[in-house]
């Protein structure tokens, strides 16, 4: 495990709605290869199309590849002066899609959560384009019109952000970005370098302001090709206050798919990915004069997290309701009179009164 320090106060921001954005629809062709050294520190131009990727008609190291990333980039950072929520993720995909089984990648769901209504994640600037030839021959591009991207409530914490990019066909590329803001500081994001379809070149740039400290891990079987850390002066500032930043990037190429060994149990644990986890903060309660705090530790030990879990209100809020079995309980089982009876009333009960809601979640 790598482990990464930085220290940032937290701060109490306003959110606002979120919006979709529709762009400009043009094409730009690129002549040579859409992969160069500052790929690795910047985001990629959109609809910049390298033509030999409309032409692609297999993956020469995967030529049973479905489909192919040819470009990720993912940025996180905290904002500065924002009434905003404070970590924004950027995140833009460019994929080659090679027969009608990779079409499904042109359908995407962006999960929210939202503790309350004063504290909530949303997406916003959605952008996306698909490039195809028509009959004649000629490449064209369709656009992702604010219509078609819809906000999915799921229940009162979670809801989808659900868009399925137009004219998806066989050979076509398809590109989306968008802008996703959270206000939970300890669930920062996670980025996926290894998937079901494999990447050319992933990328993932996190810019932290030094008051948070954060342990990062690198899981996987995969080795990073890039990996690159420097500290950024005066980067974030709010009420008077700057502070530095450690700017970090990490990348991988030519990244094999994820095929699940036998008996594995959970896939996501053995793909090729880096977590953040937060595990403490220097506190400023006064911007104005400057007076820091002490040191915050943060889930630094089983006895730290279990308190944390303890105050989530999906367990351990949860834990503490009143059991909504306890009425209807005598009515269920009367007239049962062995154990097995009993339960098979229960279990029946439970079948015909609850209804699943199509989430999976254990926060």
């Amino acid at each position: 495990m790598k482990k990464l320090l930085f220290n940032l106060s937290l701060l109490l921001l306003l959110i606002s709605q979120g919006y979709a954005q529709q762009q400009p629809r043009d094409i730009t062709f690129q002549s040579n290869s859409a992969f160069n050294a500052s790929a690795f520190s910047s985001d990629f131009q959109f609809g910049l199309l390298n033509v030999q990727d409309v032409e692609m008609s297999a993956y020469k190291t995967d030529p049973s590849a479905h489909a192919l990333v040819l470009n990720e980039y993912g940025k996180a950072f905290f904002i500065s002066n924002t009434a905003n929520p404070p970590i924004q993720f950027e995140y833009h995909t460019r994929i080659k899609i090679f027969d009608t089984t990779g079409i499904k990648y042109g359908s995407v769901e962006i999960p929210l959560y939202s503790r309350d209504k004063g504290s909530f994640e949303r997406v916003r600037e959605v952008r996306g384009r698909t490039f195809f030839k028509d009959a004649s021959g000629k490449i064209i591009s369709a656009d992702l019109t604010e219509s078609q991207i819809k906000t999915i409530k799921i229940d009162d914490h979670h809801s989808v952000v659900r868009f399925t990019l137009p004219g998806l066909k066989k050979g076509c590329v398809i590109e989306y970005k968008y802008i996703f803001e959270g206000p939970y500081i300890m669930n920062f994001k996670t980025w996926e370098f290894q998937a079901d379809i494999p990447k050319i070149l992933s990328t993932y740039n996190v810019i932290i302001p030094k008051f948070f400290g954060y342990d990062v891990s690198i899981k996987g079987p995969l080795k990073l090709s890039t990996s690159k850390f420097e500290e950024t002066k005066k980067c974030y500032y709010y009420n008077g206050l700057t502070t530095d930043c450690m700017n970090a990037v990490y990348g991988m190429e030519n990244i094999p798919a994820f095929v699940a060994g036998p008996g594995m149990i959970s896939a996501k644990d053995h793909r090729a990915a880096i977590y953040f986890q937060l595990t403490d903060m220097i506190a400023v309660p006064n911007f104005a004069d400057r007076n820091y705090g002490v040191a915050i530790s943060i889930g630094k030990d089983w006895k730290q997290f279990d308190k944390y879990l303890m105050m989530h209100d999906q367990l351990g809020e949860q834990l503490k309701a009143k059991s909504p079995f306890k009425s209807v309980m005598p009515a269920i089982v009367a007239g049962k009179t062995t154990d097995i009876d009993k339960a098979k009333a229960i279990y029946q009960y439970i079948q015909k009164e609850f209804k699943w809601n199509g989430y999976y979640s254990v926060l």
